[in-house]
């Protein structure tokens, strides 16, 4: 049986790893500035650096001549090299790291301001060097100082020896000649601690109509998850081809057909700390005899007067002949017996899943309608559900993120991944800083913020690295999916994305697939007009979400310029509920034989055609009690059905109950 299948984001994802500040620029340091060779032991974890030469400040420790260089203060506690200070100091702090954390997949980030160089030590192994040559001893001299005094200097590495408990981080300072003026030391240490996988939301088993598609999902909790299907075979479970990878929370089945009902599936998902495997779903296939549901009616504004025109959506296409007949419809309002006269010329404009209505008089809008539907098919000639209803609604627009908002932004030119996009992301930490939309920097002579967010300019961002990472919280009354409008001013490239998750449709130059921090825009666009594109959400949460946006530059080198605005709004459909009808009467009679065969006649009692308070009953039908149920067709409310089973059952729904 082949099976196909689509990609859809991982939105099921919903906790990344945890980010853990574990040093701090201020943090305390033991220090020896004594001019000895240590040799090697000092930098273990268990030296004991309490006696004497050895002294303790508060970081950043160092001596500067000109200390307004530094975005950090400096504890002014070395000896200037040129004044007899040392070549080397040692340094040494401790970190404490929870028992109760993975060790595993660490990753860790360093921000460091180092003058001239240095070199990194771990419990006694080295992480990282600045601009010191191997094998070197304490009269070494660093190769250079940075670029520009004052660098915020950052590198990540990942771990091998981290213990639960205590743990210290050994830095020997070098300078450059025994003539240096000045000598600085000070570090941030993050740490990305990835989280255990946990199924908190298991793939159910469905019911769907023989092509139509088909979609499994697993929600997971824990980061980094890869995703593999498995299927059932004749000799138990196998890997479903193409369907395995970080982006596979969901598993689709574009097409499906009755020899697949029964089939199968689950998912095995990994991480760097271990694997979860989900329980059996089953997919169930049956015969489209499923009449097209009422998925939508909307009030919308003819120019210059109140609204008369009604946009209603079918959840599948419809027959032109059928959804086109304005007998076909009624409209009243709820809880009177006023009905509103429809128009003869109903049309599908646009879809063959949506009609167009209009109403002889304007609506008002105050009132509560109901559309009542009867006798429409779908392309395969199924009913819909004898006086099927719906509630007239009205467009609500909400801004979640104005143009003018506050933000968190990170430009220190380190790649985080994909735990920063999660709404639980630690963004409180050192590297991330505040500002107001829209954020901007250039330095094209002349330049002129001539494009729409132009008289709100409030943030800036500096020159510098390809990627720029930004996030901003926003509240939504809902959740669940949205359609979203998005307006934004980027330079050169941006991805954008709700709670982790990519909107869809929506990235700006930038290759499809994932991205790194060190991935360039496609092309040089300066952000001269703004951009309006519509999208959806699917995973937005009832109070707070995040927006988060990574924007890309074109060049590596010399790109003079970078730009983020984004204004994000969604439009909803308000309306009022329709009250639960009362439960028919069903009476089965069996008729008189004709011929060889027979028949039964269902009956029930739905109220007149087009009642608002008895509305919306499918028959269904089925050969086991059990089911599974699908609907009778040709629908009505006096059906006539041959007995050509050895057992049938029958029950009546309320149509909006199915869907």
């Amino acid at each position: 049986m082949a099976l196909g299948l689509v990609l859809i984001s991982s939105v099921s994802c919903l906790t990344a790893q945890t980010n853990i500040q574990l040093l701090n620029y201020t943090n305390i340091w033991r220090y020896n500035q004594s001019g000895s060779n240590l040799m090697t032991a000092w930098r273990d974890r268990t030296y004991n650096d309490a006696p004497a030469p050895w002294m303790e400040a508060t970081g950043m420790i160092g001596v500067e001549d000109v200390p307004g260089g530094y975005s950090q203060p400096i504890s002014q506690v070395l000896t200037r090299p040129d004044q007899g200070g040392p070549i080397t100091v040692y340094m040494r702090t401790h970190f404490n790291f929870s028992a109760s954390l993975p060790r595993t997949g660490v990753v860790m980030t360093a921000m460091n301001f180092v003058d001239d160089g240095a070199v990194i030590y771990l419990n006694g192994a080295e992480v990282y060097r600045f601009r010191v040559p191997t094998n070197q001893i304490f009269s070494t001299v660093a190769s250079g100082g940075p670029a520009v005094e004052g660098t915020n200097e950052v590198v990540t590495f990942t771990p091998t020896n981290l213990l639960a408990g205590d743990n210290v981080i050994a830095v020997e300072l070098h300078q450059n000649a025994a003539g240096s003026s000045d000598a600085v030391f000070g570090m941030s240490l993050t740490a990305l601690v990835p989280a255990p996988l946990v199924i908190v939301d298991q793939p159910d088993s469905i019911l769907v109509p023989a092509g139509d598609p088909a979609s499994f999902t697993a929600g997971v909790t824990g980061s980094n998850p890869y995703y593999r299907w498995f299927t059932n075979g004749p000799s138990g479970f196998v890997q479903i081809p193409g369907a395995a990878g970080t982006n596979f929370a969901t598993y689709t089945i574009l097409s499906t057909t009755t020899n697949m009902s029964g089939t199968q599936f689950r998912v095995v998902v990994t991480n760097l700390l271990g694997s979860v495997t989900s329980t059996i779903a089953t997919l169930t296939v049956v015969l489209d005899t499923f009449g097209p549901r009422l998925a939508e009616a909307i009030l919308t504004n003819s120019p210059g007067s109140l609204p008369n025109l009604i946009h209603v959506v079918f959840d599948n296409p419809v027959a032109r002949i059928s959804a086109t007949n304005h007998a076909n419809y009624a409209i009243a309002i709820l809880n009177k017996t006023n009905r509103v006269l429809i128009n003869t010329n109903v049309s599908i404009p646009y879809a063959t899943d949506t009609i167009r209505i209009t109403t002889v008089t304007n609506m008002d809008p105050t009132n509560c309608y109901v559309l009542i539907v009867n006798n429409v098919t779908d392309i395969r000639t199924n009913f819909i559900a004898p006086n099927s209803q719906i509630t007239l609604g009205t467009y609500t627009t909400n801004t979640f993120v104005p143009a003018i908002h506050g933000w968190k932004w990170n430009e220190d030119n380190v790649d985080l991944g994909t735990a920063w996009r999660e709404r639980l992301f630690n963004d409180n930490v050192a590297g991330w800083g505040d500002g107001i939309s829209v954020f901007r920097y250039d330095q094209s002579p002349g330049f002129d913020v001539n494009f729409c967010f132009a008289d709100q300019i409030m943030g800036a961002t500096s020159l510098g690295p390809i990627t720029y990472y930004f996030r901003a919280h926003f509240n939504s009354a809902r959740a669940g999916r949205a359609p979203l409008r998005l307006r934004y001013a980027v330079d050169d490239g941006a991805i954008f994305y709700i709670n982790g998750v990519e909107l869809p449709n929506t990235r700006v130059r930038l290759p499809a697939g994932s991205v790194t921090h060190t991935t360039l825009a496609t092309e040089i666009a300066d952000a001269t007009n703004c951009v309006t594109v519509t999208t959806e959400v699917t995973n937005l949460l009832a109070g707070d979400n995040v927006m988060a946006v990574e924007v890309h530059q074109a060049l590596a080198d010399n790109d003079n310029d970078i730009i983020m605005g984004v204004e994000v709004t969604s439009v909803f459909a308000d309306s009022c509920p329709l009250p639960v009808p009362p439960r028919p009467r069903m009476s089965i009679t069996r008729m008189p034989p004709t011929g060889l065969s027979t028949a039964i006649n269902i009956r029930w009692t739905n109220g007149p055609i087009q009642s608002v308070t008895n509305n919306g009953f499918a028959l269904l039908g089925s050969d086991t009690v059990t089911g599974p149920w699908v609907e009778v067709q040709p629908m009505s409310t006096n059906m006539v059905i041959p007995l050509n089973r050895a057992r049938q059952f029958y029950r009546l729904s309320l149509v909006r109950e199915l869907q």
